[in-house]
């Protein structure tokens, strides 16, 4: 009676049962296999947010005006710092204090946030009817830009990210500079 069984294998019942339990362990041991990282329009979100911190922080230790370039046509992000010496012009040579790298972000083929668009970015300074894809900061924190040497302060700026139907905003406000995500 035993060698029958053991020679007997599985039934397609069983076959079809243990199928279902490593499919179920799976879905709940790799979520981001099923509907996408949930969290990764967080964590961009949160890295757009830092580096627009970063670039303020930079522009009161230096007094030195720094920015950041969001670029949805490219999907880049950069920061800057401006140049007066010979008219105000980005130089995009600020390193990331952590690798000491220059700091950019390429939502394309960055290893954590592949698959978030940055849908756009549209920042208003007063007395200028064009919105610009950028935010710099003078010595004091306050969100500015210089367009050709006359300083305007931010009204309004908004970045959007997107990643499989959800949307984070992020808002930076005028006068302070504070940054806050939606």
């Amino acid at each position: 009676m035993r060698g029958v069984a053991a020679g007997r294998g599985l039934s397609l019942v069983e076959l079809l049962a243990v199928v279902a339990i490593l499919g179920g362990l799976a879905l709940v041991a790799l979520p981001g296999l099923s509907a996408g990282d949930p969290e990764k329009l967080d964590r961009a979100a949160a890295e757009v947010a830092a580096a627009i911190r970063f670039a303020r922080a930079e522009a009161q230790r230096t007094g030195i005006e720094h920015g950041v370039e969001l670029n949805p046509g490219t999907q880049q992000l950069r920061l800057y710092r401006l140049d007066t010496g010979g008219g105000p012009t980005a130089v995009y040579d600020v390193r990331h204090p952590l690798d000491k790298r220059f700091y950019q972000l390429s939502f394309g083929s960055a290893p954590l946030l592949g698959g978030v668009r940055l849908q756009s970015a549209q920042f208003l300074y007063q007395g200028s009817a064009t919105a610009r894809s950028l935010v710099g900061f003078i010595a004091g924190g306050q969100p500015s830009h210089n367009d050709a040497g006359t300083q305007r302060l931010l009204s309004s700026g908004t970045a959007v990210l997107s990643y499989r139907g959800r949307q984070r905003t992020l808002l930076v406000t005028p006068l302070s500079g504070r940054v806050t995500v939606q």
